[in-house]
């Protein structure tokens, strides 16, 4: 990687300006992010800032990189520094033109031939006949494509003769342009170092996310698909060099057009072979030695019997005579010793090994060296026979500037002793040895301070195991920071845990004290691979924010790393957990995919040989491929690039031999749902599959047309023979069904709808069916019993019904049911919650509650084993289920009878004390929470003040009656409750202020600030309310309480499908100061006859509340925005604006200005943004309807997110969100001033509730385990904090965001703060 010349003289001529203008330390997240810099660069920029990174740009990178550099600038700084950029791309241009004769042809050249070793006419021979047969292939396969292969013995002129010819077809016959090639050594190497050349390839042709990549099979792929959606690249010539292994060719199909160099022919009907022309002509010969050896030498050539017979004797090698020419015989005895010297050696045959005689000239060759030069030669025979990089050399040599390039044989013979006394093993010792002091010497003490060469981080530790430094290894092993840059460098977890195990294996063999606790360390590491996998995670950082472990020497380690740079660091000060087991204190975990919309993973069973994971890569994007992962290594064994992008499902046999997926497929604007199949179950041990599929024509599963004549409300199962591929049995079920005293019967009205089909035993005597109610959110099972005759097709509705019973109402509740394949454990899903119960005799004997970061999606008990796989998210967790660490509860009742009639009954309660609510504040800028908790039939508020991690404060209030809420507000010494009582003909709702809650005083004061109250009318028999307080804040400014309350009115006629009566928002606001109350009460669903109805907040603030309804009528969906103005004492709540809309088929834009105080007022506007279903509106409407700036503004946002889009405005601030509909938080597309703005590329990401869009200083994310802080000024990383303990799904910061508390509905919380 090297800069055209004429950018490197832009950037040295505006040297000066670049010392003085570019904002670095704005930039650094950004250029760290982009690949720019790696962490080590970031590291020592912050000694010098402008001039490294300066030094960085011009000697150590590339054109690419330059341009991505100069477009930063100009996206991301003040006008002077984009004029700064514009200057620098100018500077560059006029140096090219003003280059244009020899300089425009070298770098033409230069950017042509990358990589391609120049073959100088001044040191090399041309053979033309040979190099004509190469010209000649390559002129071919650049018209129709190919590969060509040139084979022949080690030195024999392969490399160079390939070189010459695509030098020639390129530069002098325009062949491959405006491509050019690639120039790609391969040599004798692993397939771990091979993914590393072939990463760092696809990294220079521009693949995104290529070194991330973890197998060959993969990267093979991906630079594949790229060059596909790249036809610009279709004529790209790839030259791999000495490829040795066969096996490697699989993994070099990418290319339509390559040629090749290998010691061995290569039978494939791919590849036109070529036999190299191994031996050199005598006049060629003569003309190479003319060449290399020195001017002033004029000792006669041509029919010099002497030369004659050491040509003979070097077999016509051009290796061999090049090395020859190089000695510089002047005199007859000179080319006699040499004679003599190889003698020994003189070839039996035309395919002889010259090892031995190139052997005794390299031992010439090094001798005519420099004496003080000889010994550093020699010791270049440590590194591996791979490309080795300039600094490693260095460090050997520990002298600067220093580079060579050394032939295979070469290293292979520096690899030899010198002392024969010696043996190899003896002598690699000391070579290793040597190059570990170098190493020491150019990190100044610490490893981590070494550049990443691509060797070094990779090699280290082998190279310190080869030297027997066990004092070296044990430094290494526990330096957090050198392992941070190896995974960053190697994008993987498994090498790191590799390199360790072999440096633990040696320590274990030479007894070293103490080998016993890195152990431990690769055991934490493999715990928490899924999180490690992270781009750009910092692995103290990690430390500082797992799972409390009781190891005490990382502990102590990692606090040591923290005391440099404090501030980057974050650390949990107090955590507020269930106690109950977790799946995360696991053996291992997996990460699987790169983004949120990953599809379902899933296992093969392990009985059959390795286990096997079948998962997607970047699902829903241009590149969404399907994966096969082996388990233990997290290698990619198998990848599938589908013709779909959007992946559903994916499975995969217990044999691992064959795999379906499931996709979305789009047919004239709507999705086809005709026999698209749900589900697919490999069943009885993988020889037979369950499949099943809707025959109702609808898009929306969980409702029904409005044509009820045509309307077909069944489900197809079918259950297959994979032999001999036959349907064995096939019948019908209810799509919709009513449970009725536990049977059911088919439904042509509302119902709970079929969501899966699975099969509990191997016999497939009877299947699982589960129903969803989507109103209740609510599951039910059923056990369906299926005959045993002769009959294979059950077309009779009423044979399904009557052998359909409820099964295990205890289940209703979950969300997944699975049985391990010896039916001795049920695995139960309900949000976060995995519950396993032990089975004996047909009955439930006892359980244990798990508790799982994410919501589980599947589980799998290993067979012979007792290691359960959990999978959710795009995550992989393992753990035991037996042994001691784990406490299994019985049940407290005589079993379960796995039968389909027994007696209905429901989970016991074994919780002592049940929490009912939490909430966390600053208060005094100490974090503080409070929980409302029950004790047997006693209320109590518990109040803990987190001011020591180590001895939290804490007490209990007990309290008069049963409440329902907690509210406790920063800088407001009152608590608040919220009591809910009635019955579903009346409601009423107290709340009640508890004064000085933080003094401990059995005897505090309480006051009630508010009383509703609600009855239903008596004629409205099935009429059910139910009563919410969703939302509150406290308005420092005028002590104002606000509330944000719910009350539905439900027809329960039909149990099982409610539906909406009336819907109704209030908004209460309590003056403290005068005990004033104002309440503002919107009925939304007087205008609209909703199915049902559910709200999401998008933002709310002290004087705003923005509101989005998400409405059911029929299979359409009705979307409104409500936007409020929050009153006073003297003002009431009003509602601004109500806009529907539905975001399929003219989505919605709006812009909504805030009140920055109390005297100014909402406003509001709103316009569509689809012309159809797939067309957007323009710029220049967008221009005509909202102005030049808002218009610009709302164009740039890219059209995936273009369905809604909310500009909101307050003050000189500004942020564009969109509010999915599936997840608690907003995504944040651009932010800004009046002045700027920051667009958000790859759809921004998802804003955590409760920030403030315009007064913080950090925002947050929280995805894939993890949270993000951005700097909101800039919107760049600031910090990746692991975070596995439960799912977040809100924040509250302390007023200088030093701290801040992550919380769920689950009523856990936890405090993190800067170290």
């Amino acid at each position: 990687m090297s800069l055209s010349p004429n950018i490197k003289a832009s950037l040295q001529k505006n040297a000066h300006l670049f010392l003085k203008i570019i904002p670095v330390q704005d930039l650094l997240n950004l250029l760290q992010y982009k690949e720019i810099l790696s962490d080590r660069h970031v590291e020592e920029i912050k000694r010098y800032m402008n001039a490294y990174v300066l030094n960085v740009l011009i000697n150590q990178r590339g054109d690419k990189e330059f341009r991505t550099f100069c477009h930063m600038l100009e996206e991301n700084g003040t006008d002077i520094v984009k004029r700064f950029a514009a200057k620098l791309l100018a500077d560059a241009n006029d140096a090219f033109l003003d280059n244009k004769n020899q300089k425009t042809l070298m770098q033409v050249s230069e950017n042509l031939l990358r990589g391609l070793p120049i073959a100088k006419g001044s040191y090399y021979v041309l053979r033309e006949q040979f190099n004509n047969t190469i010209c000649n292939q390559l002129k071919r396969i650049d018209q129709s494509g190919g590969h060509i292969l040139v084979h022949g013995i080690s030195g024999c002129g392969k490399t160079i003769a390939v070189c010459q010819a695509v030098r020639q077809v390129i530069l002098e016959e325009n062949c491959f342009k405006p491509c050019g090639c690639y120039w790609t050594k391969i040599g004798d190497i692993s397939k771990q170092q091979l993914l590393v050349i072939l990463r760092n390839l696809a990294t220079e042709m521009g693949v995104k996310n290529a070194k991330s990549i973890q197998s060959l099979p993969e990267i093979n792929a991906k630079i594949k698909q790229f060059l596909q959606h790249n036809p610009e690249k279709s004529n790209l010539l790839f030259v791999f060099d000495d490829i040795r292994n066969q096996e490697y060719y699989e993994y070099l199909t990418f290319p339509e057009k390559s040629i090749a160099t290998s010691w061995f022919s290569y039978e494939s009907s791919c590849y036109k072979s070529i036999p190299a022309v191994e031996n050199l002509a005598y006049e060629e010969a003569v003309k190479l030695i003319q060449k290399r050896r020195h001017k002033d030498n004029q000792y006669r050539l041509e029919g010099n019997k002497l030369v004659e017979d050491t040509l003979e004797r070097c077999g016509h090698l051009p290796l061999a005579i090049a090395i020859v020419a190089g000695l510089n015989l002047k005199s007859d005895q000179d080319w006699q010793d040499v004679i003599k010297i190889i003698s020994t050696s003189k070839p039996t045959s035309k395919t002889h090994d010259y090892r031995l005689s190139l052997f005794h000239l390299f031992e010439i060759s090094i001798k005519q060296l420099n004496p003080k030069h000889v010994n550093l030669f020699r010791l270049l025979g440590v590194f591996k026979a791979v490309k080795i990089s300039l600094q490693s050399i260095v460090s050997l040599w520990q002298i600067p500037d220093s580079f060579c390039v050394l032939h295979d044989l070469m290293i292979e013979y520096l690899q030899q002793p010198i002392d024969h006394q010696r043996s190899v093993q003896q002598y690699s010792i000391i070579l290793n040895k040597k190059l570990i002091d170098g190493y020491h010497q150019q990190s100044q003490g610490n490893w981590f301070n070494h550049p990443d060469d691509v060797y070094y981080y990779q090699y280290l530790i082998n190279h310190a195991v080869q030297a027997e430094d066990h004092h070296t290894i044990l430094q290494i092993l526990s330096d957090f920071k050198w392992m941070n840059i190896k995974l960053q460098s190697d994008g993987t977890v498994y090498n790191l845990c590799v390199d360790m195990e072999n440096a633990i294996n040696y320590l274990r063999s030479n007894e070293i004290e103490n080998w016993q606790r890195y152990e431990q360390l690769v055991q934490l590491l493999k715990n928490h691979e899924s999180i490690l996998q992270v781009k750009n995670i910092d692995l103290i950082q990690v430390m500082l924010t797992l799972p409390p472990f009781d190891i005490d020497w990382i502990k102590q380690r990692v606090l040591e790393y923290t005391k440099t740079n404090k501030h980057k660091y974050w650390q949990i000060a107090v955590t507020n957990h269930e106690k109950v087991e977790s799946v995360d204190e696991s053996l291992k975990s997996r990460r699987i995919g790169r983004t949120c919309n990953e599809c379902r993973i899933a296992v093969s069973n392990p009985c059959y040989g390795n286990l096997r994971i079948i998962g997607t890569e970047n699902n829903t994007n241009q590149d969404c491929r399907i994966v096969i992962m082996d388990y233990e290594t997290s290698k990619i064994v198998r990848q599938i690039t589908p013709n779909q992008r959007d992946i559903r499902n994916v499975v995969i046999s217990p044999d691992g031999l064959i795999i379906a997926f499931k996709y979305t497929e789009i047919h004239n604007d709507q999705m086809s749902i005709l026999h698209k199949i749900e589900s697919i179950d490999w069943i009885f041990n993988g020889t037979k599959i369950l499949l099943w599929w809707r025959k109702h024509n609808n898009y929306n599963m969980f409702t029904q047309c409005n044509d009820k004549k045509s309307w077909n409300y069944k489900c197809q199962v079918q259950i297959w023979d994979l032999q001999s591929w036959q349907c064995l049995k096939s019948f019908e079920v209810p799509a919709f069904v009513r449970f009725v005293s536990a049977s059911i019967s088919g439904s042509k009205d509302s119902g709970l709808a079929l969501t899966s089909v699975s099969c509990i035993n191997n016999n497939i005597e009877c299947l699982v069916l589960k129903y969803y109610n989507m109103v209740r959110k609510f599951y039910k099972y059923g056990l369906l019993m299926l005959t045993n005759g002769d009959t294979k097709f059950i077309e009779d509705r009423n044979t399904v019904e009557n052998n359909y019973k409820e099964f295990l109402p205890i289940f209703n509740n979950y969300h997944y049911l699975n049985t391990s394949n010896n039916q001795q454990f049920i695995f139960t899903t309900k949000g976060s919650d995995l519950v396993i119960f032990k089975v004996a005799n047909g009955r439930l004997q006892s359980f244990i509650n798990l508790k799982c970061s994410h919501n589980p999606s599947k589980c799998m008990l290993l067979p012979g084993d007792d290691r359960l796989l959990v999978l959710h998210s795009n995550s992989l967790y393992e753990c035991f289920i037996q042994g001691n660490r784990l406490e299994w509860k019985m049940l407290e009742h005589d079993g379960y009878d796995f039968n389909w009639n027994h007696q209905s009954t429901t989970l016991p309660e074994n919780v002592k004390i049940l929490t009912i609510d939490n909430s966390v504040a600053y208060i005094n800028g100490n974090p503080v929470g409070v929980k409302l908790v029950k004790t047997e039939n006693t209320y109590k508020l518990k109040v803990y003040e987190v001011q020591q991690p180590s001895n939290p404060r804490q007490f209990y209030y007990t309290l008069d009656k049963p409440y329902n809420k907690c509210y406790i507000y920063d800088d407001l010494q009152s608590a608040v409750i919220v009591g809910i009582y009635g019955n579903s003909k009346n409601r009423h709702v107290v709340f009640t202020q508890l004064m000085n809650f933080l003094f401990q005083n059995q005897n505090m004061q309480h006051k009630i600030l508010w009383r509703w109250q609600r009855n239903l009318p008596y004629d409205s028999s099935y009429n059910t309310l139910y009563v919410d307080v969703k939302e509150s804040r406290y308005r420092k400014i005028d002590d104002t309480l606000i509330f944000v309350m719910i009350v539905k009115t439900i027809d329960e006629e039909d149990d099982e499908c409610p539906y909406l009566v009336e819907y109704q928002l209030s908004i209460i606001t309590i003056d403290l100061r005068h005990g004033q109350t104002m309440i503002y009460t919107d009925i939304i669903s007087q205008d609209y006859q909703f199915f049902s109805l559910s709200e999401k907040y998008i933002y709310m603030d002290e004087y705003s509340l923005i509101m989005k309804f998400i409405g059911h009528v029929t299979a359409e969906e009705n979307l409104l925005v409500k936007c409020y103005q929050i009153g006073n004492n003297t003002t009431q709540s009003q509602l601004i604006a109500t806009q529907e809309y539905n975001r399929y088929k003219e989505g919605i834009a709006c812009k909504i200005t805030l009140p920055v105080t109390r005297f100014d007022h909402l406003q509001f506007k709103s316009s569509t943004l689809k012309i159809s279903q797939k067309t957007y509106v323009n710029k220049q409407q967008l221009i005509e309807y909202w102005g030049e700036k808002d218009g610009h503004l709302l164009d740039k946002i890219e059209n995936t997110y273009r369905s809604e889009l909310f500009l909101i405005k307050k003050g000189k601030d500004f942020v564009i969100l969109s509010v999915p509909n599936d997840r608690t938080c907003v995504r944040i597309l651009m932010t800004g001033t009046n002045d700027t703005f920051n667009s958000l590329s790859n759809g921004g990401f998802l804003l955590l509730k409760n920030q403030n869009f315009f007064y913080h200083k950090f925002w947050i994310e929280y995805n894939n385990h993890s949270i993000y802080i951005y700097e909101k000024a800039t919107m760049q990383l600031h910090q990746i904090i692991p975070f596995p303990y439960f799912n977040v799904s809100a924040i509250k910061w302390n007023r200088e965001q030093s701290s801040f508390i992550v919380f769920n509905y689950g009523r856990q919380n936890c405090v993190l703060k800067r170290l």
